[in-house]
């Protein structure tokens, strides 16, 4: 049974556990590596048991523990996995060529944003599904078969339009950020969501919500909103934090085992 762990999520850091019955993987390893190891040791996870790091693009909230990741890797035997050149060794990824760790599946996707080769992530663990999307200014059409339908939907939702505008930030870097190759907003994100959410579907995670250009409420209320609209139910929805972990599992019953008081976690219905 697939399993997830957020332990950041936003513009200072992001890193995700992603595990199966016989893997764990890293995607992303943002923050410092003293802030992962103590994740970990939160979640009762174990860096020995970690199979491989993946690379989602290159910015420095997705890479800031990368070299010390890297220099700690002969005490845990972990491999890293990039669509880019990290500098390092490393297993190079291709989007849309499949590769497996153990018994995990993962199909890359390319995704539109300023850093060369973003990737997106399908992951299979025999009949169910995570996907992992962050970082991308849209998300093609052509994209939504592979995506539809899954367990896990871990989702960018960065930005609020209005508050963006209203902020303090610099033209330019608002103009990245609305463009084509920037981040996506939460009624984009909620959009995207909403065609591929299905009956299997268990949780939805609005990930990366920038800290002075969103609120958690109003995303919440944009997707809740949407999905009421699409007739999309059955799950739950939450909003990842930049530095609280979250546990998503599920017990054999299917009930979910998490930390759910320190989360919004609402229950689509």
């Amino acid at each position: 049974m697939l399993k997830f762990y957020s332990l950041a999520s936003g513009s200072k850091g992001n890193a995700t556990i992603i595990k199966s019955d016989k893997a764990m993987i890293q995607i992303d390893c943002g923050k410092n590596f003293k802030y992962l190891k103590n994740s970990y040791d939160a979640l009762d996870l174990h860096l020995e048991d970690l199979d491989a790091v993946i690379i989602s693009h290159g910015h420095s909230d997705h890479v800031s523990a990368l070299k010390v990741m890297y220099n700690k890797r002969a005490n845990y035997s972990y491999d890293f996995y990039a669509g880019f050149d990290l500098g390092i060794d490393q297993f190079s990824i291709q989007a849309f060529k499949q590769f497996e760790i153990k018994d995990i599946k993962i199909i890359p996707f390319s995704l539109s944003h300023d850093s060369p080769n973003t990737l997106g992530f399908v992951i299979y663990d025999n009949d169910e599904k995570l996907v992992y999307i962050t970082d991308t200014g849209y998300l093609k059409g052509e994209y939504l078969k592979l995506i539809e339908n899954p367990d896990y939907l871990i989702i960018e939702a960065n930005h609020d339009v209005t508050m963006l505008m209203e902020s303090n930030r610099p033209y330019y870097l608002k103009q990245r950020i609305l463009g084509v190759n920037g981040h996506l907003n939460n009624e984009d994100s909620a959009e995207i969501s909403s065609l591929v959410i299905g009956d299997k579907t268990k949780i939805v995670a609005l990930a990366h919500l920038s800290e002075e250009a969103n609120d958690e409420t109003i995303a919440l209320d944009v997707f809740k909103q949407q999905m009421n609209l699409a007739n999309k139910n059955g799950f739950y929805l939450l909003c990842l934090k930049q530095s609280e972990l979250f546990k998503g599992e599920f017990d054999e019953e299917c009930n979910l085992c998490t930390n759910s008081s320190t989360f919004n976690l609402e229950f689509i219905s």
